[in-house]
This record gives C-alpha cells, sequence and structure tokens, in this order.
C-alpha cells in the first residue's frame, strides 16, 4: 500500500497534515470536502457571482471550481486561499472557521 501525506482540517479549522489516514478518516475528508465546496457556492451565489467569475477573480479554471464546488476534487490550500481572498475572506471564514464570522 502506498502512504502519502495527507492534508485535513482539524476541529480547531487549521489545517494538518498525515501519513496515515483510516478509510474512516478519508469517508470524513470526503464529507469536509463536499461541505466546503458547497460553502463556497453559497459564499460566491450571495455575491451575485457566477462560477466564472469567481474562477478567474481566484486565478483558477472554472472546470476546477466547479469540482471544487460539487465534491468532486478536494481543493488544494492554495486554491482555497485564491477561493478566499477573491470573495474577501480569510481562509478560515471560507472553511467556517466558528471564530471568525463572516462579515
Amino acid at each position: 500500500m502506498i502512504q502519502m501525506p495527507v492534508f485535513y482540517y482539524k476541529k480547531t479549522g487549521s489545517i494538518g497534515v498525515s501519513k496515515k489516514k483510516s478509510i474512516k478518516g478519508m469517508m470524513k475528508m470526503l464529507l469536509i470536502s463536499t461541505h466546503i465546496g458547497k460553502r463556497i457556492a453559497f459564499l460566491r451565489k450571495r455575491q451575485g457571482l457566477r462560477q466564472k467569475d469567481l474562477a478567474n477573480m481566484a486565478g483558477i479554471r472554472c472546470p476546477r471550481l466547479s469540482n471544487i464546488e460539487t465534491g468532486r476534487n478536494r481543493p488544494s490550500i492554495s486554491a482555497l486561499v485564491s477561493i478566499a481572498t477573491a470573495l474577501g475572506l480569510t481562509l478560515n471564514q471560507l472553511i467556517g472557521n466558528r471564530e471568525n464570522k463572516l462579515p
């Protein structure tokens, strides 16, 4: 079995790295990915932006943003930072850290 570093979201809202992840852990990461994608779509629509607009502002391709929003692809940290910046949010606000309320 090949082991590779895996990024995951801690309960505190920060991002951790693990060299091993169980199937249960991988399923949890998939659910988190889907949640973040839905959150990005909600925040984008709240600002009246189309996927194409946000993708251009964030410097990513529109199909990639679509895949992130639908949970088909797990977003990279750099993609999340770019999307957060384009939406005028911090990364903590984007991923839903309770300590950092949305403006």
